[in-house]
Parts: C-alpha cells; structure tokens; sequence
C-alpha cells in the first residue's frame, strides 16, 4: 500500500480511480454513479473495479492506492450522453412498475449503468429494484446465486447492498442451466413487484457470443417481458440480438460502453468471486445434521433404503471391491465407495445381473463442496461447505455462517479451499452418482433387490 495522495478537486472535476483502493473525503460532496457521497465517507474500491467521482462542490479526498490501483484525473463525462437520454426516458414513463432489461458482453459497462438507473430512480422518488442476473461476477448475492434487492436509498457499489431474496443456482455461468437461471430470475422479478418496485433494473451475465448465448438471452426477454432492453454495444463483439429481440416485438436501445472501463482478467474475474465468498463464508460454525432431516434438493442419496451390512459385504466381493454405504432407490441401487471404483465393463455386468440401474459415488469427493442452506420455509439462509459425509451415521458434516433451522440443503459444482479460493468448477453436481447402466428386457421382468 502506498503513501496516501491528497487530492483536491474544484467543482464539476472529475477523477477515475482504479482498485484496488480506497479514499476518505475530507471535505465537500460527490457524485458517485449517482450517489450523493457527503463528508465524512470512506469509500473502498475492490480490485478490477472502477468508479469516476465527481466534484460537486470544491472538495478534498485522501486515496490510498493498491498494488495495481491507479488515479486519473478526466475531462470529460466518463458515461456516454446517450446514457443520461436512456435514464430520462426510463423515469419519466407513466407506467408503473417499468421494467429494465440489460444486455452487454463482460466488461461492457452493465452494473455501472445498472447502478446509475437505480440511484437516479430513487432521487425521483421511485421504489427501485436491482436483480442481480450474473452467477460469475455477482454484485448483490454471493456468486452462483442470482438475487434481488429493493434499495432504500442511492449506493456507490451493489457488493454493499443485503438481497431481499436469493435463488441458489450453484455454478458460475449460466450455460447448462439457462432454464434453471430464467425461472429463478423470473421469480426475483415477480418478488420485486410484489414488493411494489415501480423500477426494476435486471443485470444479466456477459455470456453474449454463440447461438446458445443469443438462444438463452432470447428466451430471458420472452419470460420477463421487458419494456425496454438497452443494449450495450462492445468493441470486437458482434451480435444480431437486437435484431431479433426487435423482431419479438421488444424494444431495444443500443447504446455505447462507458469510458474508462477496466478489462479485467480471468485471474482477477476469479478473485471477485473468491472476495464474494469470503463475504458470505465468514464466522463459520461446525453443524451436523442427519441426512433423515434434510430434503436434498439435487441428490439421491439419502432418499432410498439403507442396504444392510451383510449383504454389501456380499455384493462388495462381487464387485471386487469394498462398499462403504449403499441404499435401494426407485432408480435402482445407489452403492458409495470408498477408493478406486470398480471398471465399468464390471458395474455394467453388475447391472444387467441384477436387470437395474447402478448408480456409483467415491468417498471424499464432497470435502469443499459448496452448499445452499434452505430453511423450514424454502428460502435461501446462506450457502455452507460440506466437510464430510459420514455414511455409517447417515449424517453431513458442514460449516455455515447460519445457526438456524435447516429444512433442505442444494449442492453446487464449486469446489473452495480453506482460504475460500476456488479449486475446481465442475459440469454437475459430484455428488450426482454416475448411472452403470446395462439392463436387459429380461432382466427388468426378473429384477432382484
């Protein structure tokens, strides 16, 4: 961390600086995207962030500047004037509630307008809502979740807002899970409403470029019915959504990316979401909890029969290896070992033997697995890490900031460390058995146990 740097600013200057840093007004007013920031504030900036302040009045910062944090003084409005006509048109529609849809590639500038649209809004004395679309780079909700909040009042960054409700997806992109992602962001929307927002402002990810990207951000607008979609125009990014969002009859403004926008790495994207986790995943307390207790919203485990000791010493011999826990299923039979599983030519036979399913998970592979926490109602309490499934017991094992009643709990596909940095992203939940599958007709008509 460097010296601090005295800054003073004669009114309608403005300054562009970089995280990671932070600065103390000392005296004066600004404007921060919207937000009216008086003396005294202190106002952090979190590494591959930028904000420009402007000077309202003559005023006098102290910044202290980061390993790769950085001040520049602008001369000119870092936000397009397009922005501003977008803004007016959006406040002063009759029609309450009006709905925003942003749409823009990563780094393009969508939570900073996001941001502005809501600060404004709320000078105008309209109920504002942000719902916070993008499982990777989640400003309002920890990442892998979407969420919504109703802002009281104007704020310099998203990350400082508490989410009035949160829809756990459980992976940091959408693809795979664009069905999942739209009915959940439908559900924030409907809860804003609800709520009785007169704005709601819908960020989305920067996943833009593909058939499957354009297919997904198709669909998102179908289900929420925007008024208006503003369309943030990339440099080296092309795309026909606009086009064809117009084509559905949807009302698209396109408008350019803000100045000044910092182009963050996959390293630094990363980080982000590591500093979400660790503002989610902190004060964390030991609780174990019998799986008989829990719903668990994307496993089979723990839904079937426990299959007596005895006979998975049996069917561990025919296997070839040792069995660790193992239930009958609707499916089939779900087996848990612990090791190196046996070959698949082997579990296959296995199947077709026994004419069902077979279903395969290894010991251990749930150690940091993050976890949402649902209470007795549904809703959201938090997200946790599993240490360890006991099978013996039938018990998980897992730390979670929150100490209440747990009605079910959801796994995801990241997995953290003990620092709460991410270790591996995986294509589904680990903890969904792989399907051994090799059953004949006849083996169906004489199925054993």
């Amino acid at each position: 961390m460097e010296s601090p740097i005295e800054k003073n600013l004669a009114m309608g200057k403005v300054l562009l600086i970089k995280g990671p840093a932070s600065f103390r007004l000392k005296s004066g007013r600004l404007d921060i995207v919207g937000a009216e920031v008086a003396f005294p504030q202190t106002i952090v900036i979190r590494r591959g962030k930028a904000i420009p302040i402007l000077s309202m009045e003559d005023s006098s910062i102290e910044v202290l500047l980061g390993e790769g944090g950085d001040l520049q003084e602008i001369h000119q409005n870092p936000f397009p004037e397009e922005w501003f006509k977008a803004i007016e048109e959006i406040l002063s529609m009759p029609s309450d509630p009006f709905k925003v849809v942003i749409f823009g590639a990563t780094d393009s500038g969508k939570t900073t307008l996001s941001t502005l649209i809501a600060n404004k809004a709320i000078k105008n004395g309209l109920k504002t809502a942000i719902v916070d679309g993008d499982l990777g780079q989640s400003d309002v909700g920890p990442p892998t979740t979407i969420s919504m909040v109703l802002l009281k009042r104007p704020i310099v960054d998203l990350f400082n807002a508490k989410p009035d409700k949160v829809v756990f997806i459980g992976a940091p992109s959408p693809a795979g899970r664009e069905e999942e992602v739209i009915e959940g962001l439908a559900l924030l929307q409907e809860e804003a409403l609800r709520l009785g927002a007169q704005r709601i402002v819908v960020n989305t990810d920067g996943w833009m470029e593909g058939r499957a990207a354009e297919a997904y951000k198709l669909s998102l607008s179908r289900r929420l019915e925007p008024d208006v979609v503003l369309f943030l125009r990339s440099e080296g990014v092309a795309s026909d959504l606009p086009e064809r969002l117009s084509k559905e009859g949807i009302k698209v403004r396109i408008l350019d990316s803000p100045r000044g926008i910092v182009r963050r790495s996959r390293e630094i994207r990363r980080e982000l979401r590591e500093l979400g986790y660790r503002k989610e995943l902190r004060e964390l307390v030991f609780r174990t909890i019998p799986l008989s207790w829990l719903k668990m919203e994307n496993l089979m485990l723990g839904k079937g029969l426990p299959i007596p000791q005895e006979r998975l010493s049996e069917l561990g011999k025919e296997l070839g290896r040792r069995i660790l826990y193992g239930e009958e299923v609707d499916e089939g039979i779900l087996l848990v070992f612990e090791g190196e599983k046996p070959l698949q030519k082997i579990l296959e036979e296995f199947s077709e033997r026994r004419g069902r399913k077979v279903f395969i998970l290894q010991r251990g592979i749930e150690g940091g697995l993050l976890t949402a926490l649902f209470g007795r109602d549904g809703e959201f309490k938090g997200l946790a890490l599993i240490d360890e499934i006991d099978y013996e017991r039938r018990s998980i094992k897992l730390r979670a900031r929150y100490t209440g009643p747990i009605g079910a709990l959801k796994i995801g596909n990241v997995k953290l460390d003990e620092k709460m940095n991410e270790v591996v992203h995986f294509d589904r939940c680990p903890l969904s058995p792989t399907c051994h599958n090799k059953v004949s007709q006849q083996g169906r008509e004489e199925a054993q146990p």
